[in-house]
């Protein structure tokens, strides 16, 4: 297969940063192994405890995950969110990167109602690059989370923000878009480069 020079950079980027930084990778699981037995991906992740601690703890726990993603986007222009169990911690909070560089946790998240029209997508992960697939989604979401201080927010989401909610809740529940075992079958993603895949559009369904 024969990579454009603009695609071969982004699949040299994706695989320096999945080196460097403490990111797990989806694996392929043969011969019905249990997928949650080699990775937290396929785990549940536990909920925050909304006390002093917890809340402090979540802190902590949003601090090195921002740092991480932050990192990601430098080394490949990708990645705009990030679930607590890609990089091996078992809770359910996930952030986002704003377009201003600033990172908005999640802690606690559930989606509370779904839109019946979808859309599609050409979606990577940053635990998967350079796999990506199409996935249809609904176009609208309400989530329900807490915050930092431990006070509930619920947010209507459309379009990419809902999309990206759904994407990283589904992680927080031990699943990955390209399907729901811990198997892996799809084509290679990496025939975009970082640009094509960033400023892709939602297809209707």
């Amino acid at each position: 297969m024969s990579l454009t020079p603009e695609a071969k950079q982004t699949l040299l980027a994706q695989i320096t940063a999945l080196d460097e930084l403490p990111i797990e990778r989806i694996v392929g699981i043969l011969g019905g192994a249990d997928p949650k037995e080699f990775s937290p991906l396929y785990r549940h992740c536990q909920p925050i405890e909304l006390t002093p601690s917890g809340l402090q703890e979540a802190r902590a726990m949003v601090d090195k995950m921002g740092l991480t993603l932050k990192r990601y986007r430098e080394l490949t222009t990708t990645g705009r969110a990030l679930a607590a169990n890609q990089i091996g911690i078992e809770k359910a909070i996930t952030v986002f990167l704003s377009p201003e560089g600033e990172i908005v946790p999640y802690l606690n998240p559930e989606i509370t109602w779904t839109s019946p029209e979808q859309n599609v997508y050409w979606e990577m992960c940053i635990s998967g690059s350079p796999l990506g697939v199409d996935v249809a989604r609904p176009e609208s979401v309400k989530v329900r989370f807490q915050d930092l201080e431990g006070n509930q927010h619920e947010e209507l989401l459309e379009g990419f923000d809902a999309r990206r909610m759904q994407h990283e809740i589904e992680h927080l529940g031990g699943k990955v878009c390209y399907n729901t075992d811990g198997t892996v079958f799809t084509t290679l993603g990496y025939r975009l480069n970082s640009a094509e895949y960033m400023n892709q559009k939602l297809r209707s369904k």
